[in-house]
């Protein structure tokens, strides 16, 4: 489907969609449905439903102590760069942090196991395969990071990109006082 006809039918649901969350959800339901139907580009539909002025996206990297050599500020870096680089946000939109772990058990192997594990919150509305996507360059940009620590232990990296859901979601911003 061209894009001016994706345009012309989702026309009157795209007015001011930022404003309201129930048009935002409507305009990517419409947009995806349309899209599947017609068999258009994924990356058409991304940046058609989630431009990027979009409050977006929430990293949280849980990590195990054990990891003896682990920067989870590199790790906080090396993962806005991942997702700066893939062309969804921009710099103000990600909001990361790094829980370390303490407390947790891998099997039933009280030592010798580690994990790095990364969940991206993004808003709902973009395609399976840009999640995907999304993914893997995070979990390879995590991989050549981790790899390069020596280990004593075996490490586990995973990544999950979740979707907020545009009706529940709720954001304001404070600005400095000074």
């Amino acid at each position: 489907m061209p894009v001016a006809d994706l345009w012309a039918i989702t026309g009157g649901l795209a007015t001011g969609f930022q404003q309201d969350r129930r048009k935002f959800a409507k305009l990517a339901r419409a947009c995806a449905m349309l899209c599947a139907q017609s068999q258009s580009s994924p990356l058409l539909l991304s940046h058609f439903i989630c431009p990027k002025d979009l409050p977006m996206p929430h990293i949280t990297i849980e990590y195990t102590r054990n990891i003896d050599g682990f920067s989870p500020r590199q790790a906080l870096a090396v993962v806005n760069q991942t997702l700066l680089d893939s062309g969804h946000f921009q710099p103000p939109q990600i909001k990361s942090r790094a829980i370390a772990l303490d407390d947790y058990l891998v099997g039933t192997d009280p030592q010798g196991q580690g994990f790095v594990h990364v969940q991206a919150a993004i808003m709902a509305g973009r395609s399976l395969q840009e999640r995907q996507a999304l993914s893997q360059q995070v979990l390879e940009s995590l991989r050549e990071l981790v790899q390069h620590i020596p280990r004593q232990i075996h490490v586990q990296l995973t990544v999950d990109v979740i979707e907020i859901q545009p009706d529940t979601y709720a954001k304001t911003a404070l600005e400095s006082a000074a």
